[in-house]
């Protein structure tokens, strides 16, 4: 059977990292305006950048700024190169979700009895087939149900109402004979089983979990 959102993940061994010193920047007007911000600026500010603009050294000119502030600082991205660019550089930087796996990994492992946890893309598919073994019929709108759940930040006893705005949003069609409110039932308890298991996780728990076990993102 075909399931959507299945990733394989395989932990490796972290690289080496080589730090390259930061070269020396005049800032331009754009620049000084944001470390100015920085500085003694109130409140959170939004740079529109285009490609090319300058947009790495103008973090590294921050971090070098933060540090002599005598604060910590972490900076986020959304892919692996542009974390693994800004670490070669000498941030302190992660994808969201390594952060995030890196904060559960400690804050779990009294929970998880020391063991470590394991990254597994194929886990609600595998509860679904466990739960719903004749079931292939929903089993795809299911797992996508539940991804959304988990995205949306809601619990196993999210209402049928809440869970037909998402199906109804994202399009979700059951196949067969199937109706909403069974394919609510069935994620709900596909759900509480994915929350019970915090040694297996997938990519969608390393952001869920943060927010549902209330997990503290030290820098």
């Amino acid at each position: 059977m075909a399931y959507p959102y299945r990733r394989k993940y395989t932990p490796r061994q972290a690289p080496v990292v080589v730090i390259t010193p930061p070269p020396t920047y005049t800032p331009s007007v754009y620049q000084s305006a944001i470390l100015d911000f920085v500085k003694s600026g109130q409140g959170s500010a939004i740079v529109v950048a285009r490609a090319g603009s300058g947009k790495t050294s103008t973090l590294m000119m921050l971090d070098r700024l933060i540090n002599e502030m005598g604060h910590s600082r972490v900076f986020l991205a959304f892919n692996k190169s542009i974390a693994e660019e800004l670490t070669r550089r000498g941030a302190n930087a992660y994808t969201f979700h390594a952060l995030a796996f890196r904060a559960l990994g400690r804050a779990l492992s009294g929970r998880n009895r020391g063991a470590r946890m394991n990254v597994d893309g194929y886990k609600v598919a595998n509860i679904i087939d466990r739960l719903y073994p004749r079931r292939e019929d929903v089993s795809s709108a299911v797992a996508k149900l539940v991804g959304l759940m988990k995205n949306h930040a809601m619990r196993p006893n999210a209402s049928t109402d809440s869970l037909a705005d998402l199906i109804s949003h994202f399009d979700i069609e059951w196949e067969g004979d199937a109706t909403d409110r069974e394919g609510c039932d069935m994620a709900r308890a596909v759900l509480a089983e994915n929350n019970l298991d915090t040694l297996n996780i997938d990519f969608d728990d390393m952001i869920y979990f943060v927010e549902l076990f209330d997990v503290r993102l030290d820098t």
